[in-house]
């Protein structure tokens, strides 16, 4: 009994969490490469915790789904990788960094959203339950 009490915490932080980030990207300008820096590496740790804390929810979504979300956070840190070392170089383009940011700060919106819509909203529905 004990053990779904603590689950249930865990589900409500994560969920809060994950609403921070929401707002957060939000609030992003497509040409702060820093701010779409930090929000990847929020959201890049959120989904790493996701398993340990939302296993409930994750127990109900598609094996194939919950993989596709695995290869997104692992592309979305290759590029996260790219764009800190483009920052990095001297040599660097501005209008590359311009271009990989904008393109970084929409997937990370979109993968939000998408986790609202497979993992969260879900989750709402059943704390009202």
């Amino acid at each position: 009994m004990q053990q779904r009490a603590h689950d249930g915490l865990d589900m409500a932080a994560v969920a809060a969490n994950h609403a921070r980030l929401r707002a957060a990207a939000e609030r992003v300008e497509p040409t702060d490469a820093e701010a779409i820096l930090a929000l990847g590496a929020g959201v890049l740790l959120h989904g790493a915790l996701e398993p340990a804390h939302a296993a409930a929810i994750l127990a109900v979504v598609d094996g194939a789904v919950r993989e596709q979300l695995r290869a997104e956070h692992g592309a979305l840190e290759e590029d996260l990788q790219l764009l800190r070392e483009m920052l990095d170089s001297p040599d660097t383009v501005a209008e590359d960094v311009a271009t990989l940011s904008a393109s970084l700060l929409r997937r990370l919106r979109e993968h939000i959203a998408r986790d609202e819509r497979l993992l969260y909203g879900p989750l709402r529905d059943l704390a009202r339950r």
